[in-house]
């Protein structure tokens, strides 16, 4: 588990030395509202979704046969 974390992190860190280098990117995107869409999405899975089935672990441990502390995020 330890030589992947380090392995997806050396590629994130590869990502970030070479972005200059990506063609593809040289493109203006199609909205400039795209990226603000893009982040009002993700704050509304962040703020709205994620809280719910964590207020609801307990149940979901027992429907599942899981320990109650395992983070139901992983199920």
């Amino acid at each position: 588990m330890i030589l992947l974390t380090a392995l997806l992190a050396a590629g994130l860190g590869l990502i970030h030395i070479f972005i200059g280098r990506l063609r593809f990117l040289g493109h203006v995107p199609r909205s400039t509202w795209l990226p603000a869409a893009g982040g009002l999405a993700v704050a509304y899975v962040f703020l709205h979704i994620l809280p719910e089935p964590g207020a609801h672990q307990a149940t979901f441990a027992r429907e599942l046969g899981l320990r109650a502390e395992t983070p139901v995020f992983l199920v």
